[in-house]
């Protein structure tokens, strides 16, 4: 889902702007770059979905945060890229929320669902998961959508997530709490609304 070849597309943009060290320098590690593409790129394009950058927008976001790794290679240590790329990533989707904030929204933006007949097949597809998880992440401000994401869908401690977000521990868990009560409430208006359309019994 994600095109063949990600890391040719950063490899050939990081080219032509110059943005990678000369390899004759002693400290470059020349696959250092490409082992995180190889082995983090499906986890970096989840966790901008999951922090709300549209489907169609990905790609291009994920180019962004690993342009912006590709120039900080050396200033990172090594065995910290994913922390790095993960704050990265969070600010470039959260600038991109709140670019999306201020376009007007067409109508089937405002539609909750867009669903099949659940009487004429499977209504819970991993598709619809993923689109009423997303529903329901929308709803979130962006600190309680970031906690969430990190720690319950990303795996990631409490202390992680407070070290990356530079705050406290316990901030963490505050944001873990209210975003849970948050989901459950939405969860439960959402299936109520769909019961009350027909769309579940």
């Amino acid at each position: 889902m994600h095109g063949p070849a990600p890391f040719q597309r950063l490899t050939t943009m990081v080219s032509s702007l110059g943005l990678l060290p000369l390899p004759s320098r002693a400290d470059v590690k020349p696959y250092r770059l490409r082992t995180f593409v190889d082995e983090h790129y499906d986890r970096l394009w989840r966790i901008l979905r999951r922090f709300g950058v549209p489907a169609h927008r990905v790609e291009d976001a994920a180019q962004e945060v690993l342009l912006v790794l590709a120039r900080r290679m050396h200033d990172i240590p090594t065995g910290a890229e994913w922390s790095f790329v993960c704050s990265t990533a969070r600010r470039i989707a959260s600038e991109g929320r709140r670019r999306e904030s201020v376009r007007p929204q067409g109508e089937g933006d405002r539609n909750l669902l867009s669903l099949p007949d659940p009487k004429s097949g499977d209504a819970l597809t991993a598709l619809h998961e993923r689109q009423l998880l997303d529903r329901l992440l929308d709803g979130l401000p962006d600190d309680q959508r970031e906690a969430i994401v990190l720690v319950e869908l990303e795996g990631m401690t409490m202390a992680e997530v407070a070290e990356l977000s530079n705050v406290p521990q316990g901030t963490i868990a505050s944001r873990l709490r209210r975003a849970r009560a948050h989901l459950d409430a939405a969860a439960k208006e959402m299936r109520a609304s769909l019961a009350q359309q027909g769309w579940i019994v």
